[in-house]
């Protein structure tokens, strides 16, 4: 059964528009979800990076300036990356909250409007 099928004239058109909406939705959806699953594994990786560099700082010992120094400009530098990610994680998070409450509204502007119809 066609959409043009169960609605009236003029109304099949909106709504099929509110579907290819939805559909950019769940494109743009899909697209967030994978740049939060790589900014989770490059979080993962930082957080292990710094627990070892913190504790190879730990480690060093005989007052060695050189090594201690760069190891400090290895670390700051790494929680500079974390806190980067951390960030865009949080972006992209936000974008997509913001993508399912328009999912959410079209939806719901639909049901409605298949619910006019049935009436």
């Amino acid at each position: 059964m066609c959409i043009r099928d169960r609605f009236p004239t003029g109304m099949e058109e909106e709504i099929e528009k509110m579907l290819a909406e939805i559909s950019k939705h769940f494109l743009e959806e899909g697209r967030i979800r994978k740049a939060l699953f790589t900014a989770a594994q490059k979080n993962e990786s930082l957080t292990f990076l710094l627990t070892h560099q913190r504790k190879k700082l730990e480690e060093i010992t005989n007052g060695d300036e050189e090594a201690v120094e760069q190891l400090k400009g290895e670390i700051s530098a790494s929680q500079d990356k974390f806190s980067e990610s951390k960030r865009n994680q949080d972006k992209h998070t936000k974008e997509l909250a913001e993508i399912k409450t328009k999912q959410d509204i079209l939806i719901k502007a639909i049901r409605e409007k298949q619910q006019l119809a049935a009436n």
